[in-house]
């Protein structure tokens, strides 16, 4: 099973805009799996005082990571800089 970290830059991004759009998303690609950080998680992690601040948003879950990868392109398309995706090892 692949798994993928889904960040978001907090100080921009609109955390249920992009969640809905995950949501969205889990529901049109089959065996996909979206586990969603609590939005106080999310708005609460630790300030690292960079530019950008990301935080995590989600796991995505998929037994083809390849699949992680379509969905990786069109969260990129839609929110661009505003999000960061990382495979788990």
């Amino acid at each position: 099973m692949a798994t993928w970290i889904v960040k978001a830059d907090r100080r921009q991004a609109d955390y249920d805009q992009v969640l809905n759009r995950l949501r969205e998303l889990e529901q049109s690609v089959q065996g996909l799996t979206v586990i969603a950080e609590p939005p106080e998680h999310f708005h609460g992690a630790d300030d690292d005082g960079g530019f950008r601040d990301f935080a995590v948003m989600a796991r995505l879950t998929h037994q083809r990571n390849e699949a992680l990868e379509i969905v990786a392109e069109e969260l990129l398309l839609e929110f661009g800089w505003l999000i960061d995706l990382a495979a788990c090892e």
